[in-house]
């Protein structure tokens, strides 16, 4: 294959902004066929061309789709360059990038699942149902603020993850004034998840977020029932 060919090849996969590095490109002759390979590294995900036996510029394509076992879908007769750069371009389009965003997604509900040994549930007495006292409401609220303060310093999120904490905190500061002491834990177990799936946090920085949770509400986790860490 043409070294110019190739290298129009890789110039499709900057223009994609992709990153070039991500990708590896090799040449081999197989049964007196040339066939020059583009790889995702670390994926199954493959984009094979082999050249035309009378032609420099029409290859046969072959390639993985994003499908179930990645299976590999084949043209039938040599198209021109022109047409398998198209191809090319679908394919970078619609396989790298949904494969690339399925690897980066991270998975909630294994997330979730890491929360699970921090949380303890206890019998739900008639005093955990008294609602806040207006001094019990001015403790939450300073805790609340406080470890809005520990988690910018402890994880540094970004603008967008930052948004999403102010929100769930703000939340949670307003609902003391309509909810009793068990439901407003249950709602504060829930939140500082939520932040925690928001961060990406694994075990060991979710249990850091439940002792930052503590310790900027400490005065306040004194009037609730026991069952948090």
């Amino acid at each position: 294959m043409l070294k110019q060919h190739k290298n129009t090849f890789l110039q499709r996969i900057e223009q994609c902004g992709l990153g070039t590095t991500r990708f590896h490109g090799f040449e081999k002759h197989v049964r007196n066929k040339i066939l020059f390979t583009i790889e995702l590294r670390n994926s199954p995900l493959q984009f094979q061309l082999e050249q035309a036996g009378n032609s420099f510029d029409a290859f046969k394509l072959s390639y993985t789709r994003f499908a179930p076992a990645y299976p590999m879908t084949a043209t039938e007769n040599p198209i021109p360059l022109e047409t398998a750069l198209r191809v090319f371009d679908e394919w970078l389009k619609f396989t790298i990038r949904r494969y690339t965003e399925e690897q980066q997604t991270p998975d909630l509900w294994a997330q979730l699942e890491t929360y699970a040994p921090l949380i303890d549930t206890t019998a739900i007495s008639e005093e955990d149902s008294r609602e806040f006292t207006e001094e019990e409401k001015e403790l939450v609220r300073n805790g609340t603020q406080e470890f809005r303060q520990l988690i910018i310093a402890n994880f540094t999120p970004t603008e967008e993850q930052a948004e999403v904490i102010n929100n769930r905190l703000d939340y949670l500061e307003k609902a003391i004034d309509r909810l009793n002491r068990i439901d407003w834990k249950a709602l504060a177990i829930s939140t500082v998840i939520a932040i925690g799936i928001n961060l990406y946090v694994d075990t060991e920085k979710g249990r850091l977020l439940f002792a930052l949770f503590q310790q900027a509400l400490g005065a306040a986790l004194k009037l609730l029932p026991p069952g948090i860490l």
